[in-house]
C-alpha cells in the first residue's frame, strides 16, 4: 500500500498577472524575484500540440538554470485526465532529469478528487525533495476574475 500523499497548505497569495489567459498549454505568465512561474490549465488550453514538447522547448528555451515555479490549474481536471499516467511520468521524467534544479515549486489549484487520486498514484515515482515541492491549494481560485 502507497503512503498517504503529504499536503502542504498554501500559505501565500501571489497575484499573478495572467493577460493573455491560457492560450498555451505551458505558458510564462509572471517572473518573481527572478523565478519564472509557468501556468497549466488543460480545460482552457487552445493548444493540442505534444505538453512534452512544448513544457521542454519552453523551459530550454530560458536555460538550463533556469529557477521556477509551475502552477496547475486543475479546474475540470476529470477521471480522463486522471487516467493520463503515462503522460504524467513522461513528464516527472521530463522535469526530474533536466529541470529538477531550478524547479522552486508545483502549485496546483482548484484540485478535484481526480487530481488527489493522481498524487496518490504517481508519488511512489516521486523523491522527497520533489514531493516536498508540491504544494495543493483547497478551494476554488477564480484566475480569470482574481486581478
Amino acid at each position: 500500500m502507497f503512503p498517504k500523499i503529504k499536503i502542504i497548505a498554501w500559505d501565500v497569495s501571489v497575484p499573478y498577472n495572467i493577460t493573455q489567459y491560457s492560450i498555451n498549454m505551458f505558458e510564462l505568465i509572471e517572473e518573481i524575484n527572478s523565478v519564472l512561474v509557468f501556468y497549466t490549465c488543460p480545460k482552457k488550453s487552445n493548444d493540442k500540440g505534444d505538453f512534452i514538447a512544448i513544457m521542454d522547448e519552453t523551459l530550454s528555451s530560458h536555460g538550463s538554470d533556469v529557477m521556477w515555479k509551475w502552477v496547475i490549474d486543475a479546474d475540470g481536471f476529470g477521471i480522463a485526465q486522471a487516467k493520463e499516467i503515462p503522460l504524467a511520468l513522461r513528464i516527472i521524467n521530463l522535469i526530474m532529469t533536466k529541470y529538477s534544479k531550478g524547479l522552486t515549486q508545483v502549485e496546483i489549484v482548484n484540485p478535484t478528487w481526480q487530481v488527489h487520486s493522481m498524487l496518490f498514484v504517481i508519488k511512489p515515482f516521486l523523491d522527497e525533495a520533489a514531493i516536498g515541492k508540491i504544494r495543493i491549494r483547497e478551494g476554488t481560485v477564480d484566475y480569470e476574475n482574481r486581478f
